[in-house]
């Protein structure tokens, strides 16, 4: 099966597998596979025989059951594997009847192969394309009928009124998103698709007015404009009804032409399940079935409605919506159509054992099938193989390290009650745990179990029962598609994963409820029991602590009583509140629902803590660091998440209404006080109107501005947090307080010794005017950099304790922020010359990645000495010393500071850099990384005599060798030795050396093109008497200055013409071949020019040619290799 095998180092085994196939027309039995080494020839394994027995394989005909993939391990010999490159063995299979040897030959590699599959479509969930044949024809045989059959009609330009349901991970989205995909489909529709991602709906206003939204956003892509749907006024099912039907009619009637439009509505079941009675899902039911019924003039509107397996029965409160839709239940893959799929999806080849052992453990489940082979993948790339065997199969059931656990939460989506994620467990949990255990403990997956065998195992469990209660939650469970039976009697689990996980449920975490008709009347949602009642919320709540019987963590429960008004709306707007909140520092909504027994009901997460009221009260050693006269980072740290949490109900539109000290619990977890804000009873939306609520909040956390009854708003809720924040810093009571204005505020704080800008950030949020008062976003923000040092000494200051604390990451940061800040006129004096000293030496020098702020303080550094300012610190030798440590520890940094240095330094010559331009002139990188631009540096510094001729000099025999050496270029390196030479220095041991080796080589790689001869003296700029007013004469000057440094062998700069037919936009050398045109009529080439052109800068108007000159005795050969070192030059003239 395999050509090349991976040996890893010190590897004692070597694992294979082998491909049996009968290629016969008879089936064979009794067969025997053995290996041995060959007798010849070096071998790296031990004389070890393999023998395999297979009882039978079928003929070629039946192509699966005719082969079977063997797992080979041969042991190896530690002294010939590394040296062996092939493993060479001989193969002799025997059967009843036969046998044949066959020599295998397999190349071995000791580096490790890269293994890579092509990504499993599907593998995490998502919907794939039908309207791909392959994919379609590996679906399931209803989901092909479903899709096919919607999708012929759609494609036809039918109306479409149909409602998908089955079980999660069947198929579902997939169809609509398929429809929508469809190019057929889109002529025919305005297709909009819609998922409903949230909770469950729980009020016929939400229903209706997000089928509306649906409906508009279809409309708008054929720009249409329709008016929203406004039923905030309405309560009565049949008033919202009547009014959204009255709406419809209203769109219809401002379509001016044909649309028809096909809705794709998933996750429907969220519609209906969280409606508080039948009227109300009947009402939104009719407001479906008015598609059908009614004309809506120009407008036709067609539907797919897609959902969970509840959605069948909660569409029964509506027989003519029923009689009106077609209905398709999708179902599991058959084990033909599973094996099928296996074949499409995984991309590896397996035998038929293995696709039919993944079969039984998925029993069917396309989306089980998936992870499975997902996690087979995975550990099949980390071994380094592309291929897997019946045990590979096996090892995903113990496989702790793929645990995935999408597997897990899927199994706890399959034991909820209505399939929805808040839902209760099931009522059959037990007798469907029964069934695994029973199935388990006999080994057998595919087989059944009746009624009584469930019965014995309760018996021998403990578990109570009531007669008959066994047989009828089996049944119900098959109604459910969780059990399969073909009689009524025998009941089947499909899918041995499945079935494992169920039975290793352990009864002390999981505990096994009585088999009755009915389940206990204490319990919650069917799986929570009251332990301990923590407060009673007026005559409203009751907050309760609650096991979960079927494990896991405790909860906190919010009962409403019975008898409450509108509980199924107060308990669905709190959890919508709630869940629309993202914050680790807010309580987590956990679900929420109405209990028949219990009344409304909102879960919420358990935080095992003490309330900030409690905590400052108790002073308890271990909160000592964020109570008042703590330590101000952790304070800070603990108000900064409190705005956190804060601002995150702020950005999902809600607000709080009642933060105070006995709504904040605080925990300590990981050495740190984490806090969650709790108790959203009477929480709102930003805006709503003024009701009951809008008083109802803690004496002293409350805004002036609500105390006089005015609307909940967010500059509210920051009022109540500023309080808190008066209650966390100085341990004053609010409540006791209460008013907490201005002059009362700063001087708690002020007794407190909290920071002033601290203090003036609580004042701020205190304030009376909600204008002045900052958002929770700005809080936050405030907060994170409230005690970082202002200005750059203490900025500088904090540093240096980084420094010494070997905190280099955040010196790095400081002295940036350092260096930013400081004023123009306080970049002077000893105390700047510290923090650019300590810039280079102790954070530059250290770094172990790039500094951001490098050019910063070379801009800096080079102004403090141009000033003439500096000490020891910020000495030339310091600073140097410093980049190259710098360039040393970071790679890939020495042409970018040896640039930045050169580029600073052609501003201008200053005589207190010219220690430093002396030492860079030494040293090796410049030569490297910026020679020509440092040459021109030179020159300016020479000019004014501020260095030397023989340090120049020096300089350009340190760049002839580099030349010479490092680029193999011997005409830059004869170009660096004219520069050298024409400075009129007395020339050094070093010159004559390197004018030698220059030769010696050109002899040795017989390169003979020399540059022209070198002029003596200064260059010379020609220009008639008559041009210089027509020309900027200066400028030209200056150029030709720069050329006649450059190039020795430039002996004059000639004016040629002005040219208006020759654009360029900076001086540019041109080609040989344009010499022609540099040259009076009649005239030939003298072959001693080299033509060029200034842009109109030069002359104020259009491009001048002009002539650069050689030396007369110049060959053809010279003046082409002048040209080519003007053009690698680059930095004077662009190139045409």
């Amino acid at each position: 099966m395999v050509d090349e095998l991976y040996v890893p180092p010190g590897a004692q085994h070597l694992d294979f597998p082998v491909l049996v196939r009968n290629g016969g027309q008879t089936a064979a039995a009794g067969i025997v596979l053995s290996f041995f080494k060959p007798h010849k020839g070096d071998s790296p394994i031990v004389e070890t025989p393999l023998e395999f027995h297979l009882p039978w394989l079928t003929d070629a005909r039946l192509q699966d059951s005719a082969s079977t993939v063997l797992p080979c391990r041969l042991t190896l010999n530690p002294e010939r594997i590394d040296t062996c490159e092939v493993l060479r063995l001989t193969a002799q299979v025997s059967w009843l009847g036969g046998e044949v040897k066959h020599p295998l030959e397999i190349k071995l590699r000791h580096a490790p192969p890269e293994i890579a599959f092509k990504p499993m479509e599907g593998f995490s969930g998502e919907p794939v394309n039908l309207n791909d044949d392959e994919v379609l024809g590996a679906s399931s045989a209803s989901v092909q009928r479903c899709f096919e059959q919607l999708r012929r009609a759609a494609r036809a330009g039918a109306a479409v009124r149909a409602v998908v349901y089955g079980r999660k991970r069947r198929g579902k989205s997939s169809i609509c998103q398929s429809l929508e995909l469809d190019p057929a489909v889109q002529s025919q529709y305005l297709v909009h698709r819609h998922t409903w991602n949230g909770p469950r709906m729980t009020t016929l206003a939400t229903a209706l007015r997000e089928l509306a939204e649906v409906l508009r956003r279809a409309l708008s892509s054929a720009a249409v404009d329709a008016a929203p749907l406004d039923v905030s006024d309405l309560t009565i099912a049949e008033d919202l009804a009547a009014r959204y039907l009255t709406w419809v009619e209203e769109v219809s009637r401002t379509v001016k032409k044909r649309l028809h439009v096909l809705l794709l509505l998933d996750e429907f079941q969220k519609w209906l399940a969280g409606l508080g009675s039948r009227q109300e899902r009947n009402a939104l039911l009719v407001a479906l079935r008015h598609f059908n019924e009614r004309a809506l003039g120009n407008l036709s509107v067609s539907f797919v409605l897609s959902g969970l397996l509840n959605l069948r029965d909660l569409l029964k409160d509506s027989n003519d919506f029923l009689n009106s839709v077609d209905r398709y239940e999708v179902r599991e893959l058959t084990a033909t159509e599973a094996d099928k799929y296996l074949r499409a999806r995984i991309p590896i080849e397996l035998d038929e054992r293995s696709r039919r052992r993944m079969v039984q453990l998925s029993g069917g489940n396309p989306y089980i099938l998936n992870r499975l082979g997902g996690r087979l993948l995975a550990m099949l790339q980390e071994r380094g193989r592309r291929w897997c065997t019946l045990a590979d199969i096996d090892a995903l059931l113990t496989d702790e390290e793929h645990r995935d656990q999408r597997l897990d939460s899927f199994v706890g989506y399959l034991i909820r009650e209505d399939e929805d994620d808040n839902a209760a467990s099931l009522r059959q949990l037990t007798v469907l745990r029964a069934v695994a255990s029973i199935l388990a403990a006999r080994g057998d997956f595919d087989g059944h179990v009746r009624a009584e065998d469930v019965e014995t195992w309760l018996r021998r469990n403990e578990v109570p029962y009531e007669q008959g209660q066994p047989e009828a939650q089996l049944r119900e469970l098959a109604a459910l598609g969780i059990l399969d039976s073909r009689n009524g009697f025998d009941f089947e689990l499909h899918g041995e994963w499945l079935c494992r996980h169920l039975a290793s449920l352990k009864p002390q975490t999981h505990p096994l409820l009585p088999v009755k008709a009915s389940i206990p009347l204490d319990l919650v949602l069917q799986r929570f029991r009251k332990t301990e009642c923590i407060s009673r919320e007026g005559a409203q709540a009751e907050i309760w602590l609650a096991d979960n019987i079927e494990g896991g963590h405790k909860v906190v429960l919010k009962l409403y009583r019975e008898g409450t008004v509108d509980v199924a709306r107060l308990v669905g707007r709190e959890r919508d509140l709630l869940t629309s909140i993202k914050s680790p520092y807010v309580v987590r909504c956990l679900g929420g629902s109405v209990d028949e027994r219990h009344g409304g009901v909102v879960v919420l997460e358990w935080v095992e803590g003490k309330t900030l009221d409690a905590l400052v009260d108790e002073r308890p050693a271990e909160a000592r660091s964020i109570l008042p006269g703590g330590h101000a980072p952790d304070q800070v740290a603990l108000l900064a998440k409190l705005a956190d949490g804060l601002a995150a109900c702020h950005e999902a539109g809600v607000v709080h209404k009642d933060l105070s000290g006995r709504n904040v619990m605080l925990v300590l977890a990981g050495g740190a006080w984490q806090p969650k804000i709790i108790d959203f009873g009477i929480a709102g939306s930003e805006g709503s109107p003024v009701d009951w609520t809008t008083n109802v909040a803690t004496h002293g956390y409350v805004a002036p501005e609500k105390l006089h009854g005015g609307r909940r708003t967010r500059p509210a809720d920051i009022f109540s947090l500023g309080a808190v924040y008066v209650r966390i810093l100085t341990g004053a009571d609010p409540t006791h307080e209460a008013p907490l204005d201005e002059g009362k505020v700063s001087a708690l704080l002020e007794n407190a010794h909290v920071g002033r800008r601290l203090g003036d950030l609580v004042v701020q949020m205190l304030s009376g005017d909600p204008g002045v008062r900052p958002t929770a976003v700005e809080v936050r923000s405030a907060l994170s950099g409230i005690l970082q040092p202002e200005t750059w000494r203490e900025l500088r200051d904090e540093a240096v304790e980084a420094i010494l604390a070997q905190h280099l990451g955040d010196a790095a940061v400081l002295v940036e922020k350092a260096l930013s800040k400081v004023p123009p006129g306080e970049r002077r004096g000893e105390e700047y010359g510290r923090l650019l000293g300590d810039a280079a030496n102790e954070v530059l020098a250290c770094a172990d990645e790039r500094i951001a702020w490098l050019e910063l303080l070379l801009d800096r550094w080079m102004k403090y000495r141009r000033d003439g300012d500096g000490g020891p610190e910020t000495s030339w030798d310091r600073l140097l010393a410093s980049l190259r440590e710098y360039c040393t520890r970071v790679s890939g940094q020495e042409p970018v500071v040896f640039g930045a240095l050169t580029a600073r330094l052609v501003a201008g010559p200053s005589p207190n850099l010219a220690q430093l331009v002396i030492a860079l002139a030494g040293s090796d990188e410049m030569v490297r990384f910026s020679s020509q631009e440092f040459y021109c540096v030179l020159g300016a510094y020479r000019a004014t005599d501020a260095i030397s001729s023989e340090v120049v000099a020096r300089y350009c025999v340190a760049s002839a060798r580099d030349a010479r050496i490092r680029l193999t270029n011997h005409l830059t390196a004869e170009l660096w030795l004219q520069r050298a030479r024409s400075l009129g220095c007395t020339l050094s041991d070093e010159y004559v050396a390197e004018d030698k080796a220059l030769a010696a080589w050109r002899r040795k790689t017989k390169r003979v093109q020399t540059l022209p001869s070198t002029r003596e003296g200064e260059g010379e700029f020609k220009v008639g008497g008559k041009e210089e007013g027509h020309l900027k004469v200066d400028r030209i000057k200056e150029f030709a200055a720069r050329v006649f440094a450059a190039f020795p062998f430039v002996h004059r700069i000639e004016r040629v013409e002005k040219s208006r037919n020759l654009q360029v936009n900076r001086p540019t050398l041109l080609g040989l071949d344009n010499v022609g045109r540099h040259l009076p009529a009649g005239k030939s080439d003298p072959g001693t020019i080299i033509p060029i052109a200034l842009d109109p800068s030069y002359t104020g108007d259009v491009v001048l040619r002009m002539n650069m000159v050689l030396h007369p005795e110049t060959t053809g050969s010279q003046r082409e290799a002048a040209w080519e070192v003007i053009r690698a030059e680059g930095t004077i003239l662009d190139v045409a």
